[in-house]
């Protein structure tokens, strides 16, 4: 099998992998056409975000409060890490991503059985009003936020999503 791993490229995430696609139905790396492989980390909240100094502010104010979190560069990484584990309960979400965009990523979530319950919440620095249509209403994104955003509204509508799960 294929571990992801994520390397540091400039100031995005680039993810590493090897050998050829799959387009299995019942799989959602067959989904968004991406080498099978199983996550090296497990977490309770998926980061899916190419900059680094936004996956690391948000990864460390969702940590200073408890959370367990695992951070991807691409929607293509966040399919295999989704893939290969049950153990997500919140995703938090970038637009502007290499290869597959947010909007459609989260398109893609919502239409696969295994992923269409977790909520997500896309962080981005796309604030016009069709972005904010398009994530919420098209993509059937969970929340909206626009980056940068005050810290305590970010853990606020973590903590609110985190208690659909609950529910």
């Amino acid at each position: 099998f294929v571990r992801p791993s994520l390397t540091f490229g400039s100031d995005r995430f680039s993810g590493v992998r090897s050998g050829g696609t799959s387009r299995h139905a019942d799989s959602l790396v067959g989904l968004v056409g991406v080498t099978e492989g199983t996550p090296s980390r497990i977490g309770q909240i998926l980061v899916v975000e190419d900059d680094v100094a936004a996956a690391l502010l948000a990864q460390d104010t969702l940590q200073s409060v408890g959370h367990a979190v695992t951070v991807v560069g691409s929607a293509e990484q966040g399919a295999l890490f989704l893939d290969g584990t049950d153990d997500v309960a919140l995703i938090v979400l970038d637009i502007m991503l290499p290869g597959m965009n947010g909007f459609e990523f989260c398109k893609t979530l919502k239409a696969f059985p295994k992923t269409s319950s977790i909520p997500v919440l896309m962080l981005t620095a796309k604030a016009g009003r069709d972005d904010y249509y398009e994530g919420l209403m098209l993509s059937h994104a969970t929340a909206y936020l626009r980056k940068p955003t005050d810290p305590m509204k970010f853990l606020n509508t973590v903590e609110k999503l985190l208690k659909l799960t609950l529910i």
